[in-house]
């Protein structure tokens, strides 16, 4: 009986996540025990709070039973990252009763009954493997003797990233040149750090995409159970994804993909060099968070903590916080020239976007 929350579709989570509660609203949540929980990230496991029994309903569709873990301690901060409220993450409990089809053209999500979704004619199904309440799928890439070798990678929404491999698990994977150190991004446990390249293409099934961005996390930001050993060589995410109509049917243990409009969009990476968040989420107030070492925004002087207000004789007040970052990485070789403030007065910096790989 919650008020509407937003929640990140995450199929690279078994259990829902609670990250965030609603402002001055109690959930009365039901408790049976702590947990210790870990995820991406340099940090150490933390507790969450195992709540049983509750109803998650979307419209038209209720789902009792669900169990949530309720996180009050950890470092993700979804709602400033995003620009809007963000509440938690939620996967595979709940989704795997549903064939589950995202359309990223038109921004819809269809939940069917299990097998009730029908591949038309220009889909084509790649086998999906569940493991542990998590979806993995094969994909095919280059290794050092220049023959393509297919490596498990978890299907995961809820990432940004296009591919993110894991090289020490992978023998004869020839390293993409150059390869800067960079910070990938913020997991559950903390600041996922490693390196970031080019490859020459991707095989998803059928469909071969050239020159893809690969992240590549350092050892230490990989969560590995105690004795267990890693399932999987890395990940597939959101940047490959969203090439495509996505149906995962996890009756049938199979994806079926249809190139939409952006499938030949070439892969770039952050060509400003600027991470962007906002303090307040919903309001459009963007602050310059982080920059990449010798990128062109950094080389013309933008510093951390500088207010973005105005992008080539835009107000920001009139772009959404994904908008703002699909113009800071836009095609190399444009020119911006930002109005920020610093010190309550207002500076001008220009620069011309770049390609950093």
């Amino acid at each position: 009986d919650s008020d509407t929350l937003r929640f990140i579709l995450d199929t690279g989570v078994q259990t829902t996540l609670l990250l965030e509660s609603p402002e001055g609203k109690d959930l009365n949540l039901k408790y049976s025990q702590t947990l210790m929980v870990a995820g991406l990230g340099d940090g150490l496991p933390m507790p969450a709070h195992h709540s049983w029994g509750n109803s998650i309903s979307l419209p038209g569709i209720s789902s009792a039973n669900q169990d949530i873990l309720v996180l009050t301690e950890h470092n993700l901060t979804l709602s400033e990252s995003m620009g809007m409220k963000v509440h938690g993450v939620i996967g595979y409990d709940f989704f795997k009763s549903f064939d589950v089809v995202v359309n990223y053209t038109n921004r819809t999500l269809t939940l069917l009954p299990p097998g009730g979704f029908e591949p038309g004619r220009r889909h084509r199904c790649i086998p999906l493997t569940l493991h542990r309440f998590k979806p993995y799928i094969d994909l095919a890439l280059p290794f050092a003797d220049n023959k393509d070798k297919r490596v498990r990678l978890l299907l995961d929404m809820g990432a940004s990233h296009a591919v993110s491999l894991y090289p020490f698990l992978l023998d004869g994977f020839m390293m993409p040149n150059p390869a800067p150190e960079a910070l990938l991004g913020k997991g559950l446990s903390g600041t996922i750090r490693g390196r970031i390249g080019r490859i020459n293409h991707i095989a998803l099934g059928p469909f071969l995409m050239p020159k893809p961005i690969i992240t590549l996390p350092d050892a230490t930001s990989i969560a590995v159970p105690a004795g267990d050993t890693l399932y999987h060589s890395g990940s597939i995410g959101a940047e490959v994804l969203r090439r495509f109509d996505v149906a995962i049917s996890y009756s049938n243990q199979m994806v079926y993909l249809r190139p939409n409009r952006s499938f030949k969009a070439p892969f770039r990476y952050n060509t400003s060099g600027i991470e962007v968040a906002t303090p307040y989420p919903g309001l459009p107030i963007y602050i310059v968070e982080a920059q990449w070492p010798n990128s062109p925004s950094q080389e013309a002087g933008l510093l951390p903590g500088d207010q973005i207000l105005i992008v080539n004789a835009e107000s920001v007040t009139q772009l959404s916080l994904p908008e703002l970052i699909g113009i800071l990485n836009g095609k190399p070789g444009k020119r911006l020239r930002l109005t920020i403030l610093r010190n309550s007065l207002p500076v001008v910096i220009r620069f011309r976007l770049r390609d950093a790989i």
